[in-house]
């Protein structure tokens, strides 16, 4: 799959690195913790269910899911037909072990029946009340599928116990995020928390949701993508981030086409970019590249000692706009955001709301880099 530099840091938002059993560096951390509100979570289980006829939404200006105790309160629907059952279940979430959760139906009822635990309920009562569970989990799963996220989540379900057990597998997201663990899932005040981490750093806790990413995992997912037309090999340790910007050595193909009087050839490349990035308005990056310095020219892998300097010129102009292109182009980059080309060195990404979280919109609020590592602060309602 072909990705390119620029997209590769947008991909940052959602790609975590191997565990080590070591404690871990800073600049090798991953983090991501997620706040959803009632309404949020409202939303997303709505979304999912309106998906088809299989459940109805009694009152579509009432919500499907409110907050209730510790946990919450499934109601408003109806499964089936016109005469289908009309479930009333109350959930508390809580985490059972690592990378695994699970929500506890405390209590039931249907069609307007006195509600039961699971422990007081009939064989009749807990079949009735799986038949649903399994419909609505088959939906939510429909939802990841459609959000290219088969299997991020597995859902099973012990009908005898009454309980929803979810196991999840971020390596989904990408490979570098085997090892990251989700290490809370609860619920207070109407608002589920979920943190999840790779054993570095700690997300930021000062927006609804946050997210962490070191520079040496931008290093492992840049030694792994490719810019159309541009051969890049990264520097060990290539990327770094600091002061709200960051840095970026390699050797590259810049597409420059030496003349007949050098002996003609393609021209590569080893050289070093600084970039600065900044988040002018909320789901708005724009990323400004500073600077490029080119250390050495080659014909193919031939060291070329003496160049004339409108040739270095160029390198350093192709470098600039195969970069700022490969991102305008990149399909997979498209589908979260609109890229665009602001002048010859800046771009700028808008993000789409709604392309990341199926019935909800993420709105990026906050984001910087510096010592090493790259946070961000976002809601999602």
């Amino acid at each position: 799959m072909k990705k390119n530099i620029l997209a590769g840091f947008a991909a940052l938002l959602v790609t975590v690195s191997p565990l080590n059993a070591k404690p871990l560096a800073k600049e090798e951390s991953a983090a991501i913790r997620l706040s959803l509100t009632c309404s949020t979570l409202n939303s997303i289980v709505a979304a999912a269910l309106r998906r088809d006829n299989v459940f109805t939404i009694l009152e579509p200006g009432k919500p499907v899911l409110s907050a209730s105790g510790k946990g919450l309160l499934l109601s408003n629907l109806r499964y089936g037909n016109a005469h289908g059952y009309r479930p009333v279940v109350q959930i508390t979430p809580f985490k059972t072990a690592l990378n695994a959760a699970a929500l506890k139906l405390e209590n039931f009822s249907m069609d307007g029946e006195p509600p039961v635990t699971p422990e007081k309920a009939s064989g009749e009562q807990k079949a009735r009340l799986a038949t649903q569970v399994y419909a609505i989990t088959d939906k939510l799963t429909a939802a990841l599928n459609a959000a290219r996220l088969a299997n991020l989540v597995v859902f099973t379900y012990d009908r005898q116990a009454c309980i929803i057990y979810a196991r999840f597998q971020p390596q989904v997201l990408s490979p570098f995020a085997s090892g990251v663990a989700l290490r809370r899932f609860d619920m207070a005040d109407g608002t589920l928390t979920a943190v999840a981490d790779n054993g570095g750093s700690s997300a930021p806790d000062n927006q609804p949701c946050g997210l962490l990413a070191g520079q040496g995992l931008a290093n492992k997912i840049l030694k792994t993508m490719k810019i159309p037309g541009l051969t890049f090999d990264i520097s060990p340790g290539g990327v770094s981030f600091a002061a709200n910007g960051l840095v970026l050595s390699g050797k590259g193909n810049t597409g420059v086409e030496l003349p007949k009087w050098l002996r003609g050839g393609k021209l590569a490349a080893h050289f070093t970019a600084t970039g600065k990035i900044q988040l002018p308005r909320p789901n708005t990056v724009r990323l400004t590249i500073a600077s490029i310095t080119v250390h050495k020219i080659y014909r193919g892998a031939e060291p070329l000692a003496s160049v004339p300097g409108a040739l270095t010129a160029s390198a350093q102009d192709s470098l600039i706009n195969l970069g700022l292109q490969g991102a305008v182009k990149d399909k997979n980059l498209a589908r979260h955001a609109w890229a665009r080309q602001e002048n010859r060195e800046t771009l700028a990404l808008e993000l789409k709301p709604e392309s990341f979280v199926h019935g909800a919109a993420v709105t990026l609020d906050a984001l910087s880099l510096n010592n090493g590592v790259l946070t961000a602060g976002f809601s999602v309602k």
